[in-house]
């Protein structure tokens, strides 16, 4: 027992004493932009509401010079062909909502998130980089028990799903995604062997199967898959195979067989059925006819920009919600058929030629490739915030001189 406390507390302590050694070192550019990040990540994932969004973007943009000077100051700012599209991507978007007349931030927030967090993480050496991992996943077990004290009282009493839907925190499909991202990141540290973390691994998941939702369960099941293969089944591909599908056999058959699982059995089944389907204003029309028609869309209308806030879709002047449609939509089918195959390819290389933590990497990857699908990656802070920073552990997982020459941009 005592072996067990020592180890899940080891990990503390290290990144504690990154810290220590940062205010013994000086390093007050990394302080303030850690903290920094810090606070902004707290504030949109726990504080999604007036009065407290007006605050958003002054912080951000205090942040985002912080991480300046700090990427400067350390390694200098990385510029590479995934920092271009980027930045390409911003100066078109800004460009033809100025020449409609539209200067909304909105748009231009999450990209820019993306750039933010990915020089920052990239400039930072291994140890700072598990701090910053450590402090989003503090943010997230916040925004968890939050939740818990805020929902689960009435949900235990009545089984109604209706009681998540109040948007106290944000829309309730994005609040789950984050949950299904702390089940993913307290894997990680599970199979760090920190065993504590297994309580917020079963809290995450419950949360998302009471409140049924579809995309954060299929993103903690794709989260298992991988951890058990980085974890074990790596070395015997085939024999994980067969064990994957003997367990899912098994796991179905609980579901089917034992009382008091079935009623989470329906649940996990709707969901399974329902996985392709957008319930709103297309309700009961498969995801995939939105992408497809998206897709004819951005080819059909390649260079016919509208501005962001200044779309006439299709159907019921209401974006498709795909991300060729939306982008096709609001800035010509070139910028979205082109934006979608930029960051379809760094997911792919996330999923399968990263040098960081493979599990966490391929994880992030497959989260990517599903927000890509789902039309809802590029307009989202959130997920800009967090696709930046495991980015940069994909990418630059190299650790940085700890005291290296000072240079205002690196080509890498």
């Amino acid at each position: 027992m005592k072996n067990l406390f020592s180890r899940s507390t080891s990990a503390y302590k290290s990144e504690f004493e990154t810290v220590r050694e940062a205010v013994k070192n000086k390093d007050w550019p990394f302080l303030l932009a850690s903290i920094l990040f810090f606070a902004y990540i707290l504030l949109f994932l726990c504080f999604a509401r007036p009065p407290f969004n007006s605050l958003y973007n002054p912080i951000f943009i205090v942040l985002s010079l912080a991480v300046i000077f700090f990427c400067v100051w350390r390694t200098g700012l990385k510029f590479n062909i995934g920092v271009f599209g980027v930045l390409c991507y911003l100066i078109i978007v800004f460009a033809i909502n100025a020449a409609k007349g539209i200067y909304s931030l909105s748009p231009l927030i999450p990209p820019i998130a993306i750039l933010v967090t990915y020089e920052f993480a990239s400039s930072c050496r291994k140890r700072e980089n598990e701090l910053l991992l450590r402090l989003v996943y503090i943010a997230l077990i916040i925004l968890l028990v939050w939740s818990y004290i805020r929902y689960m009282p009435d949900w235990i009493e009545t089984r109604d799903v209706s009681i998540f839907l109040d948007g106290f925190f944000e829309n309730l499909d994005g609040l789950t995604d984050y949950f299904a991202i702390l089940f993913a990141i307290s894997l990680h540290y599970v199979g760090k062997k920190q065993w504590e973390s297994i309580m917020v691994s079963l809290a995450s998941l419950f949360f998302i199967i009471a409140s049924e939702r579809r995309t954060g369960l299929l993103l903690c099941l794709g989260a298992i898959v991988l951890f058990a293969y980085f974890k074990f089944g790596h070395k015997n591909p085939p024999a994980f195979a067969i064990g994957l599908a003997m367990s899912l056999v098994v796991a179905l058959l609980i579901l089917i067989l034992v009382p008091q699982f079935q009623s989470l059995g329906d649940r996990i089944l709707a969901a399974v059925q329902s996985i392709l389907t957008y319930e709103g204003q297309f309700a009961g029309e498969p995801r995939l006819a939105l992408v497809i028609r998206g897709l004819v869309y951005g080819f059909s209308n390649f260079f016919g920009a509208m501005g962001y806030d200044s779309i006439a879709n299709l159907l019921n002047s209401t974006p498709a919600h795909d991300l060729i449609g939306d982008l096709s939509q609001n800035y010509g089918g070139l910028v979205g058929i082109t934006t979608v195959v930029f960051f379809s390819i760094i997911a792919f290389k996330m999923l399968f030629k990263s040098r960081g933590d493979r599990y966490l990497n391929s994880f992030y990857g497959l989260f990517f490739f599903l927000f890509i699908f789902l039309g809802t990656f590029l307009y989202n802070r959130a997920f800009c915030f967090f696709g930046g920073f495991f980015a940069a552990f994909s990418f630059n997982s190299v650790a940085s001189p700890a005291f290296p020459k000072k240079r205002a941009l690196v080509v890498c």
